[in-house]
């Protein structure tokens, strides 16, 4: 099975690797270099107290997300999860340029967390984006390397962020701006992500189908096999015997 696996992931033509592992790749990866993750409460401190920072303008982000989790599955399945995810990034784009531009204004830095809220709601759709766009036998595989993507691109940022404040001494403002960077690249990179279509949905769930009622057809055929061998009932009762008599010996053990 994982030969066979492993053969059918060699004849898929370099354009559809690049349609679900290249982008998808490439998309978590610039998504999550974010150099300024880490400095944000610093910067916003210049402008505000630390009691308006925390109690006024980060909680937003908790209620924005609770508040569109929900609205965006439901639009992403009645419209596109494509289109999620973009507008989703768009307005990561959008709350990045409130950070650079305007920080001292507190509605619009309150409008920002509302909008990073909905991104990552937004961005909760795109594991079920992969399911859709991913032949079956590659789904494993590419939600993986999404996974792991994440992670390095997080690092990646983490990394940036701590060279350019210690070793150059750059301003907290020069991270906001490598911020928005990423995101408008990651933006792009999202608009050139494989549509799921209407008809790519209904072709996965016929496969998926068509698999579990394959899996469930072996099943009964090789209960039929041994049925038909006298083989079911006997293995059935020794294993159950041998259960007993192991825990049988088992409490013998443990008495003595």
């Amino acid at each position: 099975a994982r030969g066979s696996s492993r053969a059918k992931l060699l004849c898929y033509s370099p354009m559809q690797c690049l349609r679900t592992h290249v982008l998808p790749f490439a998309f978590a990866a610039v998504l999550f270099v974010n150099p300024s993750s880490a400095f944000l409460v610093p910067f916003a401190r210049r402008y505000y107290s630390t009691d308006v920072v925390l109690h006024h303008i980060f909680p937003w982000f908790t209620y924005g997300k609770c508040a569109a989790l929900l609205p965006a599955a439901l639009l992403a399945e009645a419209t596109y999860y494509k289109i999620v995810v973009v507008v989703g990034v768009i307005c990561a784009v959008v709350a990045n340029a409130i950070w650079c531009f305007k920080p001292s204004f507190l509605p619009l830095m309150v409008f920002s967390q509302v909008l990073f809220g909905f991104f990552f709601a937004a961005l909760s759709t795109f594991q079920a984006y992969l399911f859709i766009i991913a032949p079956i036998e590659q789904y494993q595989s590419v939600a993986s390397g999404v996974r792991s993507m994440y992670l390095v691109g997080t690092v990646v940022g983490a990394i940036a962020g701590q060279l350019l404040t210690s070793a150059l001494h750059a301003p907290l403002v020069v991270l906001l701006y490598a911020a928005l960077a990423t995101t408008i690249v990651a933006t792009l990179l999202a608009v050139l992500l494989p549509t799921d279509t209407t008809a790519m949905r209904a072709a996965k769930r016929l496969l998926h189908r068509r698999a579990a009622a394959l899996e469930q057809q072996q099943q009964q055929q090789q209960q039929r096999r041994w049925r038909g061998a006298g083989l079911a009932q006997p293995l059935l009762v020794n294993d159950a015997d041998d259960d007993s008599v192991d825990d049988d010996g088992g409490g013998g053990g443990g008495g003595g």
